[in-house]
């Protein structure tokens, strides 16, 4: 199924640290997912700003992907928050080694080596980009040096991340 952690509202669980059940009708798809919120306010608030609320990869858990190459959903009752990124995990264990190592872990959805992916395409330059202008795409994170260039690859993705 698409929907993400089991129907729980992820401002919610973000912003107070608590569960909350969602509202199937507040609910709202980003980056081939399904979120359902606790109203009108979470709504907005997650419409604002999806990469600070949605799980990083797309809710996989990033310990089973780096460790033994398996895509695992993460589940909400093992969930934890790093430098501002919500993150999920399949188990206890997996959760404990993040917490051990989160760094070895973090940005294992990081496309491109943080290379913005515009200045890339359209000016054939490495330019870094940074964790303030960033956007999750097919499961992984795009970091733009300007919120300009930000724009411009959500109005267009797949010019940016698909080969010429």
């Amino acid at each position: 199924s698409n929907l993400m952690l089991d129907g729980n509202c992820p401002v919610t669980l973000v912003d107070t640290k608590k569960i909350a059940t969602g509202k199937p009708e507040c609910s709202i798809e980003y980056d081939g997912r399904t979120y359902w919120l606790a109203g009108p306010n979470e709504l907005a608030k997650f419409e604002h700003d999806p990469d600070r609320y949605a799980p990083a990869m797309s809710g996989l858990c990033v310990v089973s992907l780096a460790d033994d190459a398996r895509k695992v959903d993460g589940l909400t009752r093992f969930a934890a928050i790093y430098r501002g990124r919500f993150y999920v995990f399949a188990n206890s264990e997996q959760r404990r080694r993040f917490q051990i190592q989160p760094k070895r872990y973090a940005d294992s959805d990081l496309a491109i080596h943080g290379v913005c992916p515009v200045c890339r395409s359209d000016h054939d330059l490495d330019v870094e980009g940074t964790a303030e202008h960033r956007t999750t795409f097919d499961g992984q994170l795009y970091r733009f040096d300007t919120p300009e260039h930000r724009h411009m690859f959500l109005a267009a993705p797949r010019h940016y991340t698909e080969a010429p």
